[in-house]
């Protein structure tokens, strides 16, 4: 078989630790993929990586077959038409060259390892957002797992990996084995290829910091910020200090105009509470030098307040798609790609049944779903403890 075009090479590169040891393979989870395996209970994993769940998904995307798999609303490659042309697809990175060639050939079972791989596997963080679980999982899972996958499993990976990104969840900086890792293992040295992406909240990473961790080869700094003022950012980010934030922000973009990374990308998430400062957030990434000024919708109900989807606050959903209009959003450098949803409720009008039912939902669904989200995560940890190795 000689595979010419995919729409996606995601099950053939990605490699993504959830939480519980969990490995999720691509977008294609959120519905029918599913979880393809669990860290602590494969005796490799290489088990996960070339396991039947993966290579279903994987024989999905060779055969175009990708509606039957993945989750069009969440993903861009299952919903956009363009393909990946394998022929003339022009890359310098030598591991991607190799999955390629064996995607050419139709292979299901790779030889080569995973080319990127995101360590999501803790909740671990320095700041309680409103918009997160804010759960603090036991010491068993927060330090004993998550160090045995820096200290040995994740090693084996990381000689024919790509990009490391740390962390999907939580702080890179609050967890002690992902700084202990950034601290003493001889990454460039021994991992010439690999270079780590960085996701982060920011309060942490100051210049005592980066001094300590700029040995090691970093691709580019995501800062989740979700607010332009003080006054926003220290009700949305819980315990987080804009003071201290702004000093960091303004470091990272020292840095990148020096080279020291090829991208500095900062994250806004659409909520109720910060929703008018979106235009204000485009002017501080624009003076703090980032390349990319990224916009989200928020995705779960543990503050359903904030979620202005969920509850139909067409007031704010309106404004939104108004301000969206603005010259300043047409920079390339910001990406609201993930806002197309808001764009239909462009000049729409408020009504009293719009306002009832807002209010409704507001109240009624609060509670309940604070307590579903924390009930879920205690019962994941009690299940750890009986029925994880």
């Amino acid at each position: 078989m000689n595979i010419k075009k995919v729409k996606c090479l995601v099950p053939f590169t990605v490699f993504q630790l959830v939480g519980h040891g969990y490995v999720r393979s691509c977008c294609a989870s959120w519905r029918k993929g599913g979880r393809i395996g669990n860290m602590y209970s494969s005796g490799s994993y290489l088990d996960i990586w070339n396991g039947e769940k993966i290579r279903k998904i994987r024989r999905d995307v060779l055969n175009d077959k990708t509606d039957e798999t993945c989750n069009s609303s969440r993903c861009p490659y299952a919903s956009s038409a363009s393909y990946i042309d394998l022929d003339n697809l022009k890359t310098d990175d030598v591991n991607l060259q190799k999955v390629v060639e064996q995607v050419r050939k139709g292979s299901e079972i790779l030889e080569t390892g995973p080319l990127y791989i995101n360590t999501g596997d803790s909740d671990i963080c320095n700041l309680k957002c409103i918009m997160c679980l804010n759960v603090k999982p036991p010491f068993r899972l927060t330090r004993h797992r998550s160090s045995e996958i820096f200290n040995s499993l994740l090693v084996h990976m990381l000689p024919t990996a790509s990009e490391l990104t740390l962390t999907g969840n939580g702080d890179p900086f609050a967890r002690k084995e992902v700084l202990n890792f950034l601290l003493n293992h001889k990454i460039s040295e021994n991992y010439p290829n690999l270079r780590i992406e960085l996701f982060t909240n920011g309060m942490l990473l100051t210049e005592t910091m980066w001094d300590k961790i700029k040995h090691n080869r970093f691709s580019s700094i995501n800062v989740s910020i979700d607010a332009a003022t003080k006054e926003t950012y220290e009700y949305v980010r819980r315990n987080g200090k804009w003071d201290i934030l702004f000093n960091n922000l303004r470091l990272i973009g020292d840095l990148r105009k020096q080279r020291h990374f090829s991208n500095f990308i900062i994250n806004f998430v659409v909520i109720k509470s910060n929703y008018r400062e979106m235009k204000n957030f485009v002017e501080l990434g624009l003076a703090i030098g980032c390349d990319i000024i990224r916009f989200h919708k928020i995705i779960g109900y543990v503050d359903v307040r904030e979620n202005i989807l969920f509850t139909r606050n067409i007031s704010v959903l309106s404004t939104i798609a108004k301000t969206l209009e603005d010259p300043i959003f047409n920079d390339n450098r910001v990406d609201i790609s993930r806002l197309a949803v808001f764009r239909k409720f462009k000049g729409r009008k408020e009504t009293f049944f719009n306002r009832f039912l807002t209010a409704f939902m507001e109240r009624m669904f609060y509670r309940p779903m604070k307590y579903y989200y924390s009930l879920r995560q205690q019962v994941f940890i009690i299940y750890s403890y009986f029925f994880l190795p």
